[in-house]
């Protein structure tokens, strides 16, 4: 197989989906991870097949779930026979103040945005490992910079997830594996379609540049440190969110 072999987990819906896109759109094969099979769920995976035949593969999995990681790499692998770039998206966000957070909150946060980076990343480096090349990208959040109140969950996960990019990157050099992270700013996802207009006035006033991210955004900046071009880039997290953090 010459094209490059992508796993994209959470990669249905808003910056998922535009990563899996951009690599469909590159010329790659794309196994496109998803939790559910609903109605919309399905709606874009035929769409994604009907456009590219032939270079989707749909794996559901879980990544909360160590078993079903384990289980959607095997398929990985009887498709493909390896993997080329692994991309840890999925994860979701509970918000509370800590004190009136409960243990479910909590638990599913870190299971999902940093066990489940975590588990995704040590499976996909034994396939990589064995052909002694690969890339992981993680996307954790400006969060873990900036740990804005009513996120305990979601900022430690994500901080977590800079800290375990670094770690991963020292220890999987030698396989000729690189590991570095994004950090997406405010980005125009269903995330913030629940918000009120009045509070994305306040946030967009936080913002340099004065507007929201596009996933197509976090999309390229993932694209970039996947690709040859960005050979001697590792341990690193690209933070794009419009000046947000500068």
């Amino acid at each position: 197989m010459n094209a490059r072999r992508v796993c994209v987990t959470g990669a249905t819906r808003g910056i998922g989906l535009a990563i899996a896109e951009r690599f469909l759109a590159d010329g790659a094969c794309v196994a496109v991870n998803h939790r559910s099979d609903r109605p919309e769920v399905l709606a874009v995976l035929h769409r994604l097949e009907r456009e590219h035949p032939g270079r989707v593969l749909p794996v559901r999995a879980d990544i909360s779930s160590f078993d079903d990681v384990k289980r959607m790499f095997q398929e990985i692998k009887a498709a493909w026979g390896g993997l080329d770039v692994q991309v840890n998206n999925a994860g979701h966000a509970e918000d509370s103040y800590a004190l009136m957070m409960s243990e479910d909150a909590w638990r599913s946060v870190i299971d999902t945005d940093l066990s489940g980076t975590f588990a995704c990343s040590k499976q996909a480096a034994w396939l990589m490992a064995a052909q002694k090349s690969g890339a992981i990208v993680n996307i954790s959040s400006v969060s873990a910079i900036t740990s804005p109140a009513g996120q305990a969950n979601y900022a430690a996960a994500k901080a977590g997830v800079l800290a375990f990019s670094k770690t991963l990157a020292k220890e999987l050099a030698r396989m000729n594996i690189r590991v570095n992270a994004v950090a997406p700013g405010f980005i125009e996802t269903e995330m913030l379609d629940g918000l009120s207009a009045a509070v994305k006035e306040d946030y967009l006033a936080l913002i340099p540049d004065r507007r929201f991210g596009q996933a197509e955004d976090i999309a390229n900046a993932v694209h970039f440190l996947a690709s040859p071009a960005a050979s001697y880039i590792n341990g690193h997290c690209l933070v794009v969110d419009g000046g947000l953090t500068a």
